[in-house]
């Protein structure tokens, strides 16, 4: 059979799937390039990243479930992971190689759908 559509209108930056669920990183557009070092530094500080549950165990859809929100940015697909239902996510406030400081945090947060 084939699916019908289920979407987020957004940047997709990264994504994660397992056999039942697809979880959609996105981030809000911001033009670093622009910024002054100080308020790109407070951007980054305070930057969130959304994530988008799609269930997509059923044969015919893939189904909306939820969005959450992490603080930080997501280095790469494998800052995600989903454990007995509920998704690990490992964020960081400056990317390596961004230079704004010296001082970084990484966390790790978890999210559940219920």
């Amino acid at each position: 059979g084939s699916w019908s559509d289920a979407a987020v209108v957004a940047s997709g930056t990264t994504m994660y799937a397992t056999a039942g669920h697809t979880y959609l990183a996105t981030q809000p557009w911001m033009n670093w390039e622009v910024m002054a070092a100080d308020e790109a530094r407070d951007a980054a500080d305070t930057f969130r990243t959304q994530i988008h549950l799609f269930d997509t165990n059923a044969p015919s859809a893939p189904r909306y479930v939820a969005s959450g929100d992490v603080s930080g940015f997501l280095l790469n697909q494998f800052a995600m992971d989903e454990h007995a239902g509920h998704l690990r996510v490992a964020s960081t406030t400056s990317p390596d190689g961004w230079g704004w400081s010296d001082d970084t945090e990484s966390r790790v947060t978890v999210l559940s759908a219920t």
